[in-house]
């Protein structure tokens, strides 16, 4: 779900970060941030930690016990509306949307526009206080596609930039291309003005998303959902994860 506005009673979340600049998504939402916004750091609460080996990719799933502990200290109830925003077009934001649809919780969106969108003044410092919920996590393992999966999948989707898809540079990972059989549908196309207005033009699935470490395919999986379609699963590993296993990798369109 995308939403124009906070409702009111929404549990409101700033996902804001800056890879390869640890703390800076925190300090900004220190600097101003959303009135009843708390902050949700990708690295560290948004995912796992990072294993030696790199299987799991560089942003791993968190563990669904840990995460719904933190949810339920940030006042996460059954039912309640949870709305994330960021700074980049909703890239960390629809990574929250999709773990908590992953854990069985569906009343939550991402902001169109993400903190620019909204006119109201800003609140700086820490976030308020606030009183402990009761929700519990169930995980929906249908929406989740292991390595294996992707390999023989007859839709697989990059959600990556053209540049990195084709082999020509990478900014993150150790070599660049992509899976084999891959289709590229780079998730920036589906920004106009800085809101997720397009929705990506993909094939009927079933299907896999995956991108560089199963954050920006989150976008490509929510604008799918919001044009009504469930087709699709996340390969929350993805590109990292791929290599780490020693998949064969593709270059060229």
């Amino acid at each position: 779900m995308i939403v124009d506005r906070i409702p009111d009673g929404a549990l409101v979340f700033d996902c804001r970060h800056k890879t390869h600049q640890p703390g800076a998504g925190y300090r900004a939402f220190e600097a101003g941030h959303l009135p009843g916004a708390q902050h949700l750091n990708l690295d560290t609460q948004l995912s796992a930690p990072v294993r030696p080996d790199g299987i799991g990719g560089r942003h791993p799933l968190p563990e669904p016990a840990v995460f719904g502990a933190l949810m339920r200290r940030c006042g996460l109830s059954a039912g309640r509306l949870v709305v994330g925003y960021d700074d980049i077009g909703g890239a960390y934001a629809a990574r929250l949307w999709w773990l908590l649809r992953w854990l069985g919780h569906d009343n939550v969106a991402v902001l169109s526009g993400g903190l620019s969108a909204v006119e109201v003044p800003l609140e700086s410092g820490p976030a308020a206080p606030t009183v402990a919920g009761s929700w519990l996590p169930r995980v929906c393992s249908e929406r989740v596609a292991t390595r294996s999966e992707a390999a023989r999948v007859g839709l697989l989707v990059d959600a990556r930039a053209p540049g990195r898809f084709r082999g020509e540079h990478e900014i993150l990972d150790p070599i660049a291309g992509h899976i084999p059989g891959a289709i590229n549908r780079p998730w920036t196309d589906s920004l106009v003005g800085g809101r997720l207005t397009t929705t990506p033009d993909i094939p009927r699935g079933p299907g896999v998303v995956y991108c560089g470490s199963g954050v920006t395919a989150c976008v490509t999986l929510l604008l799918l959902d919001a044009a009504g379609r469930d087709d699709l699963r996340l390969y929350p590993g993805s590109w990292s994860d791929w290599l780490a296993g020693g998949g064969p990798v593709a270059t060229g369109p």
